[in-house]
């Protein structure tokens, strides 16, 4: 726990997350309740600039875009354009300049589709439909491990998106 909190105070004191997000770790949804991932075809995958050194890091947002692609595919979940919903991924680093001997990070793996909203017919509104996430901190020699937790979220919806659309 004092780890937990250790992270959320260092990510929010560099910017990484706002101080409301900091109950916003780990599997935000119910994992029984798999209704939003019903009838999901299939995804694309965006990922965010995780840091302006990412390369030097090994966290190359293309091949991590590679990676997670491959991931969803041996599990049975098509990789596509523009008529999938989106699959974004977020990863940050704290600047390994401000704290040379610890990495902070955070991971969000989320699903955003176009949703019709009563009160706004005829327009498409954006919604997460999906999420999963974690903050921690890393030595500096660790931080490929953000790589891993990127990996074990994208697991986490794969898992979701079988359960919901299994044919039982």
């Amino acid at each position: 726990m004092y780890r937990k909190l250790t992270a959320i105070m260092v990510l929010s004191a560099v910017g990484l997350i706002r101080p409301s997000q900091a109950g916003h770790a780990g599997n935000n949804m119910d994992e029984e309740d798999c209704t939003p991932l019903r009838g999901v075809p299939g995804v694309r995958v965006g990922v965010d600039k995780i840091h302006p050194d990412a390369d030097k890091l090994g966290l190359n947002e293309i091949e991590i875009a590679a990676d997670v692609a491959a991931q969803l595919r041996k599990a049975g979940i098509k990789v596509g354009g523009p008529q999938y919903p989106l699959l974004r991924i977020r990863g940050r680093i704290a600047s390994r300049e401000r704290y040379p001997h610890v990495v902070a990070y955070s991971v969000d793996v989320r699903l955003e589709e176009n949703a019709h909203l009563c009160r706004t017919p005829g327009e498409d509104q954006p919604a997460v439909t999906w999420e999963s996430g974690e903050v921690g901190l890393l030595k500096p020699a660790e931080v490929r491990r953000v790589r891993d937790a990127i990996q074990s979220h994208v697991g986490a919806f794969i898992t979701t998106w079988r359960q919901a659309n299994s044919t039982k």
